[in-house]
Protein backbone atom coordinates (compact mmCIF):
# COMPACT_ATOMS: atom_id res chain seq x y z
CA UNK A 1 0.00 0.00 0.00
CA UNK A 2 1.37 3.41 -0.97
CA UNK A 3 2.26 5.80 1.80
CA UNK A 4 -0.26 8.64 2.14
CA UNK A 5 0.82 11.98 0.74
CA UNK A 6 -1.85 14.10 2.42
CA UNK A 7 -3.88 14.00 5.61
CA UNK A 8 -7.01 13.25 3.60
CA UNK A 9 -5.32 10.22 2.04
CA UNK A 10 -4.25 9.04 5.49
CA UNK A 11 -7.74 9.44 6.98
CA UNK A 12 -9.21 7.50 4.09
CA UNK A 13 -7.33 4.41 5.28
CA UNK A 14 -9.07 4.40 8.68
CA UNK A 15 -12.44 3.07 9.79
CA UNK A 16 -15.31 5.51 10.28
CA UNK A 17 -14.92 5.97 14.06
CA UNK A 18 -11.18 6.67 13.89
CA UNK A 19 -11.60 8.93 10.86
CA UNK A 20 -14.32 11.06 12.50
CA UNK A 21 -12.30 11.22 15.74
CA UNK A 22 -9.19 12.50 14.00
CA UNK A 23 -11.15 14.87 11.77
CA UNK A 24 -12.31 16.54 14.97
CA UNK A 25 -8.74 16.78 16.29
CA UNK A 26 -7.61 18.11 12.93
CA UNK A 27 -10.24 20.85 13.01
CA UNK A 28 -9.24 21.79 16.57
CA UNK A 29 -5.59 22.16 15.54
CA UNK A 30 -6.56 24.28 12.53
CA UNK A 31 -8.63 26.55 14.73
CA UNK A 32 -5.90 26.84 17.39
CA UNK A 33 -3.14 27.50 14.84
CA UNK A 34 -4.68 28.79 11.58
CA UNK A 35 -1.25 29.55 10.07
CA UNK A 36 0.02 26.00 10.57
CA UNK A 37 0.54 23.92 7.44
CA UNK A 38 -0.65 20.36 7.03
CA UNK A 39 1.93 17.75 6.13
CA UNK A 40 2.80 14.08 6.43
CA UNK A 41 5.71 13.26 8.69
CA UNK A 42 7.04 9.69 8.90
CA UNK A 43 3.80 8.52 7.29
CA UNK A 44 1.44 10.25 9.74
CA UNK A 45 -0.62 13.47 9.69
CA UNK A 46 1.19 16.46 11.15
CA UNK A 47 1.17 20.25 11.25
CA UNK A 48 4.17 22.52 10.81
CA UNK A 49 4.51 26.12 11.94
CA UNK A 50 7.46 28.21 10.82
CA UNK A 51 9.19 25.07 9.62
CA UNK A 52 8.87 23.18 12.91
CA UNK A 53 6.56 20.31 13.78
CA UNK A 54 3.67 21.55 15.88
CA UNK A 55 1.57 18.42 16.33
CA UNK A 56 1.00 14.95 14.92
CA UNK A 57 -1.86 12.47 15.28
CA UNK A 58 -2.42 8.81 14.47
CA UNK A 59 -5.24 6.34 14.27
CA UNK A 60 -5.35 2.69 15.31
CA UNK A 61 -7.94 -0.06 15.67
CA UNK A 62 -8.80 0.66 19.30
CA UNK A 63 -7.61 4.21 19.92
CA UNK A 64 -6.17 7.37 18.46
CA UNK A 65 -3.18 9.35 19.64
CA UNK A 66 -2.01 12.95 19.70
CA UNK A 67 1.66 13.93 19.75
CA UNK A 68 2.56 17.50 20.80
CA UNK A 69 6.15 16.91 19.58
CA UNK A 70 7.52 17.55 23.06
CA UNK A 71 7.39 15.59 26.29
CA UNK A 72 7.70 18.86 28.16
CA UNK A 73 4.32 20.00 26.83
CA UNK A 74 2.70 16.91 28.33
CA UNK A 75 4.53 17.32 31.63
CA UNK A 76 3.43 20.94 31.89
CA UNK A 77 -0.24 20.03 31.35
CA UNK A 78 -0.65 16.91 33.47
CA UNK A 79 -3.65 18.38 35.26
CA UNK A 80 -5.62 18.97 32.07
CA UNK A 81 -4.67 15.50 30.81
CA UNK A 82 -5.78 13.63 33.93
CA UNK A 83 -7.80 10.63 32.86
CA UNK A 84 -5.96 10.19 29.58
CA UNK A 85 -3.40 7.49 28.87
CA UNK A 86 -0.11 9.36 28.40
CA UNK A 87 3.51 8.48 27.91
CA UNK A 88 6.49 10.54 26.89
CA UNK A 89 5.34 12.49 23.85
CA UNK A 90 1.99 10.67 23.39
CA UNK A 91 -1.63 11.14 24.50
CA UNK A 92 -4.05 8.30 23.74
CA UNK A 93 -7.84 8.51 23.58
CA UNK A 94 -10.60 6.12 22.43
CA UNK A 95 -12.06 6.15 18.95
CA UNK A 96 -15.27 8.13 19.04
CA UNK A 97 -14.05 10.37 21.87
CA UNK A 98 -11.70 12.98 20.38
CA UNK A 99 -9.63 15.28 22.52
CA UNK A 100 -11.77 18.30 23.42
CA UNK A 101 -10.96 21.47 21.49
CA UNK A 102 -9.95 23.27 24.70
CA UNK A 103 -7.30 20.64 25.44
CA UNK A 104 -6.01 20.71 21.87
CA UNK A 105 -5.72 24.50 22.09
CA UNK A 106 -3.89 24.19 25.41
CA UNK A 107 -1.37 21.75 23.89
CA UNK A 108 -0.94 23.77 20.70
CA UNK A 109 -0.42 27.01 22.62
CA UNK A 110 2.15 25.33 24.88
CA UNK A 111 4.03 23.93 21.90
CA UNK A 112 4.01 27.31 20.10
CA UNK A 113 5.37 28.98 23.24
CA UNK A 114 8.10 26.35 23.50
CA UNK A 115 9.02 26.74 19.84
CA UNK A 116 9.24 30.51 20.26
CA UNK A 117 11.46 30.19 23.31
CA UNK A 118 13.90 27.81 21.60
CA UNK A 119 15.56 30.41 19.33
CA UNK A 120 16.02 32.78 22.27
CA UNK A 121 17.63 30.04 24.35
CA UNK A 122 19.85 29.04 21.43
CA UNK A 123 20.89 32.65 20.90
CA UNK A 124 21.74 32.97 24.59
CA UNK A 125 23.83 29.78 24.48
CA UNK A 126 25.63 30.96 21.34
CA UNK A 127 26.32 34.34 22.89
CA UNK A 128 27.76 32.69 25.98
CA UNK A 129 29.92 30.42 23.83
CA UNK A 130 31.17 33.34 21.74
CA UNK A 131 31.98 35.28 24.86
CA UNK A 132 33.87 32.36 26.38
CA UNK A 133 35.67 31.69 23.10
CA UNK A 134 36.74 35.30 22.63
CA UNK A 135 40.43 35.74 23.46
CA UNK A 136 41.10 37.62 26.67
CA UNK A 137 41.67 41.35 26.40
CA UNK A 138 44.75 41.00 28.60
CA UNK A 139 48.16 40.78 26.94
CA UNK A 140 48.91 37.40 25.31
CA UNK A 141 51.56 36.58 27.90
CA UNK A 142 49.19 37.40 30.76
CA UNK A 143 46.56 35.14 29.20
CA UNK A 144 49.10 32.35 28.68
CA UNK A 145 50.15 32.62 32.31
CA UNK A 146 46.53 31.95 33.26
CA UNK A 147 46.29 29.00 30.87
CA UNK A 148 49.43 27.43 32.33
CA UNK A 149 48.22 27.91 35.89
CA UNK A 150 45.55 25.27 35.27
CA UNK A 151 48.23 22.57 34.88
CA UNK A 152 50.14 20.58 37.42
CA UNK A 153 53.29 22.65 38.11
CA UNK A 154 55.58 19.97 36.66
CA UNK A 155 53.68 19.82 33.37
CA UNK A 156 53.38 23.61 33.26
CA UNK A 157 57.16 23.90 33.67
CA UNK A 158 57.76 21.41 30.82
CA UNK A 159 55.32 23.24 28.60
CA UNK A 160 56.97 26.60 29.26
CA UNK A 161 60.42 25.18 28.59
CA UNK A 162 59.36 23.46 25.35
CA UNK A 163 57.63 26.58 24.14
CA UNK A 164 60.78 28.61 24.81
CA UNK A 165 62.93 26.19 22.82
CA UNK A 166 60.58 26.15 19.82
CA UNK A 167 60.31 29.94 19.86
CA UNK A 168 64.09 30.07 19.62
CA UNK A 169 63.92 27.87 16.51
CA UNK A 170 61.10 29.93 14.97
CA UNK A 171 62.08 33.58 15.54
CA UNK A 172 59.74 34.94 12.86
CA UNK A 173 56.09 34.43 12.01
CA UNK A 174 53.10 33.93 14.25
CA UNK A 175 52.66 31.96 17.43
CA UNK A 176 48.95 31.14 17.62
CA UNK A 177 47.59 30.09 21.00
CA UNK A 178 44.52 27.88 21.38
CA UNK A 179 43.26 27.00 24.85
CA UNK A 180 41.20 24.10 23.52
CA UNK A 181 38.94 21.50 25.10
CA UNK A 182 41.62 18.80 25.22
CA UNK A 183 44.86 20.76 25.43
CA UNK A 184 46.72 24.06 25.30
CA UNK A 185 48.29 24.48 21.85
CA UNK A 186 51.00 26.85 20.58
CA UNK A 187 50.99 26.71 16.79
CA UNK A 188 53.73 28.28 14.62
CA UNK A 189 52.82 29.66 11.20
CA UNK A 190 54.53 32.07 8.79
CA UNK A 191 51.24 33.76 7.92
CA UNK A 192 49.01 33.75 10.98
CA UNK A 193 46.66 31.27 9.33
CA UNK A 194 46.18 27.98 11.13
CA UNK A 195 46.16 26.15 7.81
CA UNK A 196 49.76 27.30 7.18
CA UNK A 197 51.11 26.19 10.57
CA UNK A 198 53.86 23.58 10.44
CA UNK A 199 54.74 23.01 14.07
CA UNK A 200 52.97 23.11 17.43
CA UNK A 201 53.66 22.57 21.10
CA UNK A 202 50.78 20.79 22.82
CA UNK A 203 50.19 20.60 26.54
CA UNK A 204 48.10 17.65 27.71
CA UNK A 205 47.29 16.96 31.38
CA UNK A 206 50.08 14.35 31.71
CA UNK A 207 52.60 15.13 28.98
CA UNK A 208 53.83 17.57 26.35
CA UNK A 209 54.03 16.82 22.63
CA UNK A 210 55.28 18.49 19.50
CA UNK A 211 52.88 18.37 16.59
CA UNK A 212 54.17 18.17 13.02
CA UNK A 213 51.17 19.42 11.09
CA UNK A 214 52.56 18.26 7.74
CA UNK A 215 54.37 15.36 9.33
CA UNK A 216 53.25 12.76 6.83
CA UNK A 217 55.43 14.43 4.20
CA UNK A 218 58.45 15.03 6.45
CA UNK A 219 61.34 12.60 6.13
CA UNK A 220 61.70 10.66 9.38
CA UNK A 221 64.61 8.25 8.94
CA UNK A 222 64.86 7.65 12.69
CA UNK A 223 61.20 6.74 13.13
CA UNK A 224 60.54 9.38 15.77
CA UNK A 225 57.08 10.45 14.70
CA UNK A 226 53.86 8.77 15.71
CA UNK A 227 50.51 8.79 13.96
CA UNK A 228 48.88 7.23 10.92
CA UNK A 229 46.68 10.02 9.57
CA UNK A 230 46.93 11.61 6.16
CA UNK A 231 48.78 14.66 7.42
CA UNK A 232 49.57 15.15 11.12
CA UNK A 233 52.26 13.37 13.11
CA UNK A 234 53.33 13.80 16.73
CA UNK A 235 56.35 13.46 18.96
CA UNK A 236 55.69 12.87 22.65
CA UNK A 237 58.41 14.37 24.82
CA UNK A 238 59.78 12.83 27.97
CA UNK A 239 61.43 16.11 28.94
CA UNK A 240 62.15 19.49 27.31
CA UNK A 241 65.74 18.38 26.76
CA UNK A 242 64.44 15.91 24.16
CA UNK A 243 64.25 18.91 21.85
CA UNK A 244 68.04 19.26 22.07
CA UNK A 245 68.60 15.82 20.56
CA UNK A 246 70.31 16.28 17.15
CA UNK A 247 67.88 13.87 15.54
CA UNK A 248 64.89 15.86 16.82
CA UNK A 249 66.55 19.12 15.79
CA UNK A 250 67.07 17.77 12.28
CA UNK A 251 63.46 16.59 12.15
CA UNK A 252 62.19 20.06 13.11
CA UNK A 253 64.48 21.70 10.54
CA UNK A 254 63.09 19.45 7.80
CA UNK A 255 59.53 20.23 8.89
CA UNK A 256 60.11 23.99 8.79
CA UNK A 257 61.98 23.90 5.49
CA UNK A 258 58.69 23.58 3.59
CA UNK A 259 58.03 27.27 4.35
CA UNK A 260 61.57 28.56 4.79
CA UNK A 261 61.06 31.54 2.47
CA UNK A 262 57.70 32.43 4.04
CA UNK A 263 59.14 32.39 7.56
CA UNK A 264 62.09 34.51 6.43
CA UNK A 265 59.71 37.12 5.02
CA UNK A 266 57.43 37.10 8.07
CA UNK A 267 57.60 39.70 10.86
CA UNK A 268 59.39 39.00 14.15
CA UNK A 269 57.54 36.32 16.05
CA UNK A 270 54.18 37.64 17.20
CA UNK A 271 51.98 35.85 19.74
CA UNK A 272 48.22 35.86 19.21
CA UNK A 273 45.63 34.20 21.44
CA UNK A 274 43.23 32.82 18.86
CA UNK A 275 40.58 31.08 20.94
CA UNK A 276 39.59 29.89 24.40
CA UNK A 277 37.12 27.01 24.58
CA UNK A 278 34.12 27.48 26.84
CA UNK A 279 34.31 23.84 27.98
CA UNK A 280 37.61 22.18 28.81
CA UNK A 281 38.90 18.92 30.20
CA UNK A 282 40.62 19.16 33.53
CA UNK A 283 44.27 20.08 32.96
CA UNK A 284 45.39 18.04 35.97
Amino acid sequence: MARPRTIDEYLATLDDDARRTLQSVRASIQKAAPKAEETISYGFPAFRLNGKLLACFRGAAAHCSYHPMSGRVIDANRGALAGYDTSKGTIRFPNGKPLPARIVRLLVDARIAEMGAAPAKKAARNAATRQAATPATASPEAAIKGFLAKYDPAIAAQLKACRKKIRALVPRGFEMVYDNYNALVFGFSPTGRASDALLSVIGYPRWVSVGFLQGASVADPDGLLRGTGNQVRGLRLGAPTDLDDPKVQALITRALSASRAEFAAAPPLRTVVKSVSAKQRSRR
